[in-house]
């Protein structure tokens, strides 16, 4: 910083501070942003070492201009182009309830939009655009695209799988758990455009999950009956709820309403200046549901009827490309570890490399998975295990012994494990789903010569939030987000997806019957799962026999019900085996229903008899269950275990 005076704080990132700074030299203004990076992960050291080389790579006149990094105090330096005019939300903001004229806002969205075409030119995402990071000039009238932390760098045949990015900007599909790729930053540059000319955002709510439900249903305001219909028809094409009908960079340069604005903003920006013809009626004022606007154009707009009330869902664009493609170009290359074994890997599915910049876990709960584990499957002394990490074992089935499990990159770790009858799954400390999946190889070329491998990959496509939980039912998948969002994904067999019908789902979806609640427990069946919210409700949904999902019947449920309990019972964990349920409350009781089959339950008493099944929760009768407090429990076919307040293990068969 020798070369550098500190002038102020302009700010506060998740990494690190801003500062406005006087270049000593010739006494330029420049920002630093200043990122320790001694405590850092790998990950977020990472992050910030992919915007130094985003940056260094996109020299253009509407992109913050890159001019040095360096290293001071166990501190990455990032020295970059200052902007008098703070950033566009900032101006948004300042404006209160004044409209900006359709001249204004196609002036800077151009504008934008030609940095983001330069940016995907280069194979870029940028991943987080918003009016946060859109800077401008002093007098307000040159915009410039900023803040790369989490940019992706693409190669000819790769898709940004990790989901980042500001919540009220991400689409539909990154909802759905869908990989990120160009039609997501265009679906973010129509937010930003809509915001232009509303003031506000197209959308907003109270909470992450009510959020996540409005984006995609892709109900939003309309915008004012003053602007075009060009510029509504606009928005509502790059808002599409189908990321293929989505206009291309290129398509929307090439609209009549942009062009226009392309050829002044190049003349005005330009170092020549350049006289330009004011409109008739630029002083014309109008109002629209008490905000002002001032006109500096068009007296001739078109008004659709109701444009000023209800909504607008935006699956019904008038810029119609349903015979476009979406080429997001492909998969990311693989970085991870390999596994040593005598065989071709190239015949093994590729790891995917992600990039998620921040992460937070759940802290354990009783009757949670395995956790602060790490590793992966071989049977290979030889395998490539990171030296930080905790192995990972398996066993069963044809195994003789424990075997190790590999994992697709040497850098991640596991902190949570879960596994059925058909599956295996982990989650990683970046919050990332790993799948070991299960094949046979011949050795040598020697039919006598088979084993059983199980071949880790990163599921694709994962969710806009961190995975934080995973629970493994037969061919089906729950799994938590570290903002109590609960998605399920694979078979659709019985309804245990909780989406309302039998289809599968290929990525993590959320259950949307459940938006809005917070959960914070989730176990999974054979064919049925249980769920436990932050106001300790439980939800049961999936097969019903045997009565156990304690709903007092034996009927299937396609969509989450939710089950009725004493409010003395208040649930805190739950544990489904394959044809039973258990909850434990917050008290330390437990609950059980379903098949009492060899008296896993403990429902056998000297007053009721054998109980063969119970169609409702109720709770265990027997001694010394009964009295004592138990804190964690785990079912198996035909057999239960639990752990007790006084760290006693029982085992009942």
């Amino acid at each position: 910083m020798d070369s550098y005076e500190k002038i102020r704080i302009v700010g506060r990132g998740a990494y690190g501070t801003v500062y406005l700074c006087r270049r000593l030299v010739d006494n330029g203004l420049v920002i630093i942003k200043q990122i320790p990076v001694e405590d850092m992960t790998i990950e977020e050291r990472q992050s910030a070492i992919n915007e130094v080389k985003v940056l260094s790579v996109l020299k253009y006149p509407n992109i913050i201009g890159y001019y040095d990094s360096f290293y001071e105090d166990k501190a990455l330096m990032i020295v970059m182009e200052y902007a008098e005019g703070g950033t566009i939300f900032e101006y948004l903001q300042q404006r209160r309830d004044e409209l900006l004229s359709e001249e204004e806002i196609l002036h800077l969205f151009v504008q934008i939009l030609q940095s983001l075409h330069h940016v995907h030119s280069k194979n870029i995402l940028h991943r987080d655009l918003k009016t946060q990071n859109i800077l401008l000039n002093d007098r307000r009238t040159v915009a410039k695209l900023g803040d790369f932390g989490i940019s992706k760098v693409l190669n000819s045949k790769s898709k940004a799988n990790t989901v980042v990015g500001t919540p009220c900007y991400i689409s539909p599909e990154l909802c759905e758990g869908k990989p990120y790729n160009h039609k997501s930053d265009i679906w973010s540059l129509g937010c930003v455009l809509y915001e232009l000319a509303s003031l506000k955002r197209a959308f907003e709510a109270p909470n992450l999950p009510a959020l996540v439900m409005k984006i995609m249903r892709g109900k939003f305001a309309p915008i004012s009956s003053i602007y075009s219909e060009d510029l509504r028809g606009l928005i509502l094409s790059m808002l599409h709820l189908d990321p293929s009908r989505r206009p291309e960079l290129d398509e929307i340069m090439a609209l009549p309403i942009i062009v226009n604005s392309l050829m002044q903003a190049r003349t005005s920006i330009g170092r020549i200046p350049c006289l330009q013809l004011s409109k008739k009626n630029s002083s014309t004022t109008r109002r629209s549901k008490g905000k002002r606007y001032h006109a500096s154009a068009k007296s001739n707009h078109t008004l659709d009827s109701g444009i000023d009330g209800g909504s607008v869902t935006n699956n019904r664009a008038t810029y119609d490309r349903s015979n476009s493609t979406d080429d997001a170009s492909g998969i990311l290359s693989s970085s991870g570890g390999s596994i040593s074994l005598p065989f071709d890997s190239q015949s093994l599915k590729s790891s995917h490399n992600s990039n998620i910049t921040s992460y937070s876990h759940r802290t354990n709960r009783p009757g949670s998975s395995i956790s602060s584990l790490s590793g992966a499957l071989t049977d290979s002394e030889d395998s490539h295990v990171s030296s930080s990490s905790a192995p990972v074992f398996t066993w069963g089935s044809s195994s003789s012994k424990p075997l190790m499990l590999n994992l697709p990159q040497r850098s991640l770790q596991i902190t949570r494990v879960d596994v059925s009858r058909t599956q295996k799954m982990g989650v990683t400390n970046c919050g990332q789903i790993v799948i070991w999946e299960q094949n046979r190889v011949q050795l040598d070329g020697k039919n006598d010569r088979n084993i059983n491998i199980d071949i880790p990959r990163l599921l694709e496509g994962q969710s806009v939030v961190n995975i934080t939980h995973v629970s493994c039912g037969d061919l089906f998948t729950a799994c938590l987000t570290d903002r109590g969002i609960l998605m399920t994904f694979g078979s659709g067999a019985n309804g245990c997806l909780g989406h309302g019908n039998f289809n599968e789902a290929a990525h993590p979806k959320i259950v949307e019957s459940l938006i809005g609640y917070e959960i914070v427990n989730v176990s999974c069946g054979a064919s049925h799962i249980m769920a436990i919210t932050a106001e300790h409700e439980l939800f049961a949904w999936g097969r019903g026999d045997n009565g156990r999902l304690g709903t007092s019947n034996t009927k299937t449920y396609s969509v989450p019900e939710l089950i009725k309990l004493p409010e003395t019972y208040q649930p805190s964990s739950v544990c489904c085996g394959i044809d039973c349920s258990m909850v434990l409350c917050c008290d330390g009781c437990l609950l059980v229903c379903g098949s009492n089959r060899a008296n896993k339950l403990s429902l056998d008493t000297s007053d009721t008899g054998l109980v063969d099944e119970k169609h409702s929760l109720t709770r265990v009768p027997s001694m010394p269950l009964s009295s004592l407090s138990i804190e964690q429990v785990a079912a198996g076919t035909s057999h239960t275990a639990v752990i007790t307040g006084c760290s006693n293990s029982l085992i009942e068969r």
